[in-house]
């Protein structure tokens, strides 16, 4: 092999290692550094260069993360912890030690749901009291298993064994009962519109001057009554919930008397027991909550029967001479008045509950007030004048529903009718009363509550159902204008 073809193959594996090799056996030539990560709260920052020669990468450390500075903390209510917010970067950390709204009741449940009653243990904290023990859930049978966020009743006891009934004390106003009912509200932004509603059927019950000496008596005239809360179960955040009164026989204080009953007209509500007609085409479905005898509950369904069965059938003159036997009629009136003034549509012929403490003549008393005051079981908004409203033709007086009741009421009655709602509304009903209740209710949840449910169940977001005490106010202003157009007759 001649030098010459030596050289040129000793310049190739030269050239050759170069390339493997990069600068290595050369100085680099490094740029300027550049700068590696975002320096901020909590990464260290790294810089780098680059040589322009061979592409080799070298990085350095250059200074430490400057940690983040918290000057302002808020509480999650959903989840209960605390978090600090910090100033620099905007992150948020769980720190401290959350610190529950200290006018504001919660309810917290302990229990493993293996059954359709199941056995817990709860804590409340109430606003002037604690209380702590056992106590059996059930889903509430009615209309709220149509949504998510299902309603419950609550039977308390003093013991683990579930053995011994416990009449606690749960504060505003509700104490004396063993067992109660813990409310969704999940189509009413507002959370309070059946508290709100209960509260005024109340009043207009109060009103009457031959108010039967048994309502008299109690101590909420037989209206639902509780206060809204907070519920956990088991650590899980489920929203504002009504706690309130039970639905039974301790609500209208009945006892094992003979022919003392109580009826509730819902078609969803527990097991249906019987179904009147209220009209030729509504068939309303009916479940007999007192008494729980077999042989009471069947006398309790056929003096109801007979009662409506001679509504239907009678003549005017018939009724006129007899309903009094059957009805408590100026309590049946109220009732009328506050579905025109309430927009309770639904509670025409349903969520009524019937008592009775002879056996014979049934008083009416409204329950389940959520869909009033513009809204409707979607939550969504309802027009005054697209709710039931009474109307005038060739003279007579119609009830604006097919139930044949509201329908002869009316026309028999209609002096007794326009002289009561307009007392009702110039002495019970009127615009600072309703606007009073409701921001009475609506002030006692924090808006950080409101805002938690919300979250909680994002599709309420979009209820178009007025919640606000000044929309709500202003609806029924609108609807008592309507009425009181037509039943200016004075």
């Amino acid at each position: 092999m001649n030098k010459t073809k030596i050289l040129k193959i000793t310049a190739l594996a030269v050239l050759f290692s170069l390339l493997l090799n990069g600068c290595s056996v050369h100085r680099h030539k490094f740029g300027e550094w550049n700068i590696a990560s975002t320096y901020d709260c909590t990464e260290d920052e790294y810089r780098y260069r680059i040589c322009s020669v061979c592409g080799k990468v070298e990085y350095e450390y250059y200074r430490p993360a400057s940690g983040h500075i918290f000057s302002s903390w808020y509480d999650d209510m959903r989840f209960e912890k605390r978090y600090a917010i910090c100033e620099k970067c905007g992150a948020e950390i769980e720190d401290g030690i959350y610190e529950p709204p200290s006018n504001f009741s919660r309810f917290y449940i302990y229990g493993t749901p293996n059954a359709s009653v199941i056995p817990v243990e709860f804590i409340y904290a109430g606003i002037n009291n604690d209380l702590s023990g056992y106590a059996k859930v059930s889903f509430d049978a009615n209309e709220s298993n149509d949504y998510y966020k299902k309603s419950y009743d609550l039977e308390i006891y003093s013991d683990s064994n579930f053995t011994e009934a416990l009449n606690a004390d749960f504060g505003e106003g509700v104490s004396g009962f063993s067992v109660y009912t813990l409310k969704s509200e999940y189509a009413d932004k507002s959370s309070v519109r059946n508290l709100c509603a209960s509260e005024l059927w109340r009043m207009v019950t109060e009103s009457r001057d031959d108010l039967d000496e048994n309502i008299s008596q109690l101590m909420y005239l037989g209206a639902d009554h509780g206060f809204p809360m907070l519920l956990y179960t088991n650590g899980n955040f489920k929203g504002i919930y009504n706690f309130c009164l039970p639905n039974d026989e301790k609500l209208f204080g009945l006892s094992e008397n003979e022919g003392e009953a109580l009826i509730y007209s819902y078609t969803n509500y527990g097991n249906l027991d019987f179904s009147y007609s209220a009209s030729e085409d509504n068939s309303v479905g009916c479940t007999v909550i007192f008494p729980k005898s077999e042989q009471g509950k069947s006398s309790a369904e056929n003096s109801f029967k007979n009662f409506m069965s001679f509504v239907n059938s009678c003549t005017d003159e018939e009724l006129l001479e007899k309903l009094p036997d059957y009805l408590d009629i100026n309590a049946a009136i109220d009732y009328l008045i506050c579905v025109y003034l309430f927009g309770a549509d639904n509670n025409s012929v349903n969520f009524c509950n019937w008592v009775t403490y002879d056996g014979n003549k049934w008083i009416p008393s409204m329950y389940n007030l959520t869909y009033t005051f513009g809204i409707d079981k979607s939550g969504s908004s309802v027009k005054c004048e697209d709710t039931i409203s009474p109307y005038y033709s060739d003279g007579i007086l119609h009830s604006g529903t097919d139930a044949v009741l509201w329908e002869k009421l009316c026309r028999n009655y209609e002096d007794r009718i326009l002289e009561r709602y307009w007392f009702i509304r110039e002495n019970v009903l009127n615009s600072d009363t309703v606007s009073e209740v409701f921001q009475r209710y609506i002030s006692m949840i924090p808006e950080e509550a409101y805002e938690a449910e919300l979250e909680e169940y994002p599709s309420k977001k979009d209820y178009s159902g007025v919640s606000e005490t000044i929309e709500i106010t202003s609806w029924f202003e609108e609807k008592s204008g309507i009425l009181d157009s037509v039943f200016d007759r004075k």
